[in-house]
């Protein structure tokens, strides 16, 4: 992820290429951080990158990140929520198609 900051000149990078990401423009206020995943790709990858992107230390610092693991057939969705470098959360819902 790659972007400028108002009244920054330089873009910021950093490793994190989030599937949505929610913010406040003209501050520096990120919000939530989603990412989503079939379930069993990357899961504990994509965990620890929540962490560090809702941790205290971090540039990004969102407020909260949510992992959505997508189910393969009849398996509930999971939403794992994390907010200062800690999960705090487990959630399951059914997937209607």
């Amino acid at each position: 992820l790659t972007y400028a900051r108002i009244g920054e000149p330089e873009p910021h990078k950093h490793g994190v290429r989030p599937d949505i990401i929610v913010h406040q423009r003209g501050k520096r206020q990120n919000l939530l951080i989603v990412e989503a995943k079939k379930q069993g790709e990357g899961v504990a990858d994509t965990e620890a990158k929540l962490r560090a992107a809702t941790g205290q230390g971090d540039a990004l610092n969102y407020g909260f990140g949510v992992l959505v693991i997508l189910p393969t057939r009849d398996r509930p969705v999971i939403c794992n929520w994390f907010q200062r470098g800690q999960q705090i959360e487990n959630s399951t819902g059914t997937a209607n198609t």
